[in-house]
């Protein structure tokens, strides 16, 4: 029986008693019974509190953050350090966290291991990194290198198409690498959360919809590269 049919058979006894039930799904099953289940709970006459559902089965999470030495990603670790649903996160960056990083986090701090990983390096060299991880349910990406500016400082910006460009290539290049490496490995994470922010979308490039929405017009862009959509 598969996880969906077990899920679907299984409905008629979590509303009587959800929580319960949700404890002795294995594992595996638990958040993908949650994100079959929840929309049937909006419309069941027995109305299910969400988020005891979601502590109930959301339980020993083990999370891989990468670009945690920057500011979203270290407060990424943090959170999760400090949640009883993760049992184990990695961060992963190019170089050693800050001498801080760890009794900043606190009692959560156990539950961290760190992880020097370059994905400016071939698939294969990061898959040989990863193995020592046993297993990840989410990544959360916040990896993000910023090209070398040319000429001088003050003219950051001047060369704008250009730097975009640059910007585009290198961060496709890090995301593309770390992807094909998990075929390398044992690792089947169920979901990945990518963080993206003005630079990757080009703002600095002209004017923009603001507030933007996914379902917003590309922007007409023939050269540069826009990372958004690589």
């Amino acid at each position: 029986m598969t996880v969906r049919s077990r899920t679907i058979a299984l409905l008629p006894f979590f509303e009587n008693d959800p929580i319960g039930l949700a404890r002795d799904l294995d594992n595996g099953e638990r958040l993908n019974a949650v994100m079959l289940l929840l929309p049937s709970f909006g419309t069941s006459s027995n109305q299910l509190d969400r988020d005891a559902l979601f502590k109930a089965v959301a339980q020993g999470l083990t999370a891989m953050v990468t670009g945690a030495t920057g500011v979203s990603g270290y407060n990424m670790v943090k959170v999760l350090a400090e949640s009883a649903n993760w049992d184990k996160i990695y961060f992963l960056s190019s170089c050693p966290p800050p001498a801080n990083f760890f009794s900043d986090l606190g009692s959560g701090a156990d539950k961290v291991t760190h992880l020097v990983v370059d994905f400016i390096s071939n698939p294969s060299i990061i898959a040989q990194s990863l193995r020592v991880i046993k297993s990840v349910d989410h990544i959360f990406y916040f990896s993000y290198k910023q090209p070398p500016p040319k000429g001088n400082v003050l003219n950051l910006w001047s060369n704008a198409t250009s730097l975009a460009t640059s910007l585009a290539t290198i961060n496709t290049t890090l995301l593309t690498n770390l992807l094909h490496a998990f075929p390398l490995t044992p690792l089947s994470p169920r979901h990945i959360l990518f963080q993206t922010g003005t630079k990757h979308y080009a703002f600095y490039l002209g004017p923009c919809l603001l507030p933007a929405f996914k379902f917003d017009p590309r922007i007409p862009l023939s050269t540069p590269t826009n990372f958004y959509y690589a």
